[in-house]
């Protein structure tokens, strides 16, 4: 029998996390990732006439935590109900979102705030994964 509340994040063929997906893995999908530290699924996307076009993204446990300097590069609205600010990390060029909910915390810290450097952690909040700020780094 599967575990429950496994959360898997998903990742696109960058190694950037997803916003948000409409995919979602099975609670048996979800154990498989965190046995193997990762699980990879293509799913189709469209599909017009004869050719159907295909993503894939590869799920990895929300285990894991990391250190960058991000600087604030703006906002989006992810789908209809999530906020994110937006941050590039310039050393590795990937883009990253932060809820906005997170973004209130760091508003309580003194440290530049446009460009933050610490530890992080991948979230998830309803349909939604991103970043949250957990400190400074160790």
């Amino acid at each position: 029998m599967a575990k429950k509340n496994l959360i898997c994040l998903p990742f696109d063929e960058n190694g950037e996390i997803i916003g948000y997906t409409k995919f979602k893995l099975t609670p048996e999908e979800a154990e498989e990732c965190y046995e193997t530290g990762s699980l990879t699924k293509t799913y189709m996307t469209q599909y017009y006439g004869c050719e159907p076009k295909y993503t894939t993204i590869e799920w990895r446990p929300a285990t894991y935590s990391f250190t960058a300097t991000l600087e604030l590069q703006g906002k989006q609205r992810n789908g209809c109900s999530a906020k994110n600010a937006i941050w590039l990390d310039r050393a590795t060029g990937k883009v990253y979102y932060m809820f906005f909910v997170d973004v209130l915390d760091l508003l309580r810290v003194d440290n530049g705030f446009h460009i933050l450097t610490g530890e992080f952690m991948y979230v998830k909040r309803g349909e939604n994964y991103g970043i949250k700020w957990v400190g400074e780094s160790k």
